[in-house]
């Protein structure tokens, strides 16, 4: 499965995801060893998808860094 990294701003921690859905501007992923998921979009193709769970903000590329 495809895997992503995601950076909880509030926390400022990155976690390893697995990617579940993915478009140009919407992207679902699921942390890895929990059972939390997440849904984040994004307006533009240049700037990182965006989701919240929570009162927590999560960001990502999409991709593994």
């Amino acid at each position: 499965m495809e895997q992503c990294s995601v950076y909880c701003v509030n926390t400022e921690t990155d976690a390893l995801a697995d990617i579940l859905e993915r478009t140009d501007k919407r992207i679902k992923v699921a942390l890895v060893d929990t059972d939390i998921t997440i849904a984040l979009t994004r307006s533009d193709t240049r700037s990182p998808y965006i989701g919240f769970v929570g009162n927590m903000e999560f960001e990502t590329f999409g991709e593994l860094e």
